[in-house]
């Protein structure tokens, strides 16, 4: 949902506040884009995306919103690098 989000070119602070009181979890994955450089996919893992940082920083700007990771993750050493990044530690 973030992903969608910041790939749609809108104000994503000003979105993000806007939704916060209406969103009962967020759904993070960094997108993918396609040759034409639009989103197709937002179920990257985030750990080595250029937009994985910002996906987490804004994720973590509302703590009280739980956060589910939605990518596809190829083993479990992604999915352990996705955890450390929103935990805020580097690998």
């Amino acid at each position: 949902m973030l992903a969608s989000l910041q790939a749609s070119g809108e104000n994503g602070e000003a979105a993000l506040e806007m939704l916060k009181d209406k969103t009962g979890l967020w759904l993070l994955g960094a997108p993918e884009k396609g040759i034409d450089g639009r989103a197709w996919n937002f179920n990257k893992p985030l750990f080595g995306s250029a937009e994985g940082e910002e996906l987490v920083r804004m994720a973590n700007a509302h703590p009280d919103i739980p956060i589910v990771l939605d990518a596809i993750y190829s083993g479990v050493d992604e999915e352990y690098s996705d955890g450390l990044l929103l935990a805020g530690k580097k690998r």
